[in-house]
């Protein structure tokens, strides 16, 4: 067993988890957003911003979620890497052997409605992935993902509008994910902050469930300048070396990745890593050996 790169909190009794929205029931999309897609293992990239749904995912003992949002209207431009950051993860995901479901630009009903369909196809003992890229926010120690259309002006609104990263992390336990991996690049300086009188950069520790693995894409409240390589984060790019090495356990992948960053960007840009795993498991099992 690795010794973990940092340890999260688990405790015997969770956080509450929000009821589901009862906008769930007749969901109305933006026609600005990318509709929420599903992606079998063997979609290419971007096939999530074609406009078409390939038919739904089946439960899995591997089953990932991938969201790429960029375009916020309180910012002044549109994010460069988030939605080609999705769109790889997704595809280097899907030949690691996960089951991918992703979506661009989404909103929170939109947010709300994937993330329903990601833990409804959760199996006992699975191993769950969460990748997020956009903006994220802490605020009372607490991370929390911004939908595109959220309306932030206090800080009280971040927890109203956004998604707590723990709320994910808990439900996805309750589901019986016996592995739950969360991935965010979402520490960036972002145009809600400003209208804080107080603010925290970056993005807090995470309070866990036992078997939990935590990457954020720069150290705890941090924020990350735009390393990148056209469409594709220096993060994600490192990432993805490693999750597709065979027989390499998570936290050996994770880790790798980490010093990667770190080197490429000559230290400015260092992830944190966090884990409460309990036994070791590996992102992608050795081919198969020819008889």
């Amino acid at each position: 067993m690795i010794r973990p790169i940092a340890s999260t909190t688990a405790t015997a009794n969770p956080p509450a988890v929000k009821q589901p929205d009862p906008l769930l029931a007749a969901p109305q999309l933006t026609p600005t957003a990318t509709p929420v897609a599903k992606i079998t293992p063997s979609a290419p990239p971007g096939a999530a911003s074609s406009g078409q749904s390939s038919p739904a995912i089946a439960s899995s003992d591997r089953i990932a979620i991938v969201i790429g949002n960029a375009k916020y209207p309180d910012a002044d431009e549109t994010l460069k890497t988030p939605v080609g950051d999705a769109r790889l993860m997704a595809s280097g995901l899907s030949r690691a052997g996960f089951a991918v479901v992703t979506g661009e630009n989404l909103t929170a009903d939109q947010m709300k409605r994937m993330l329903e369909q990601f833990y409804g196809r959760i199996n006992p003992g699975s191993v769950a992935l969460f990748f997020f890229s956009g903006y994220a926010i802490q605020t009372d120690r607490q991370s929390y993902l911004i939908p595109v259309d959220a309306q932030i002006w206090k800080e009280t609104d971040v927890a109203r509008y956004g998604i707590g990263l723990e709320s994910i992390l808990w439900e996805i336990n309750q589901r019986g994910a016996s592995m739950k991996i969360a991935l965010l690049d979402g520490s960036r300086r972002n145009p809600i902050e400003r209208r804080f009188r107080n603010f925290w950069a970056g993005l807090a520790p995470v309070n866990a469930p036992t078997g939990t693995l935590v990457m954020y894409s720069v150290a705890l409240s941090s924020v990350q300048s735009e390393y990148s390589s056209g469409d594709h984060s220096v993060f994600v790019t490192e990432l993805l070396k490693n999750v597709g090495v065979p027989n390499l356990t998570a936290e050996e992948a994770l880790n790798r990745a980490r010093l990667a960053v770190s080197t490429t960007t000559h230290g400015e840009q260092v992830p944190w890593l966090s884990s409460s795993l309990a036994e070791d498991f590996t992102l992608a099992p050795a081919p198969e050996t020819p008889r």
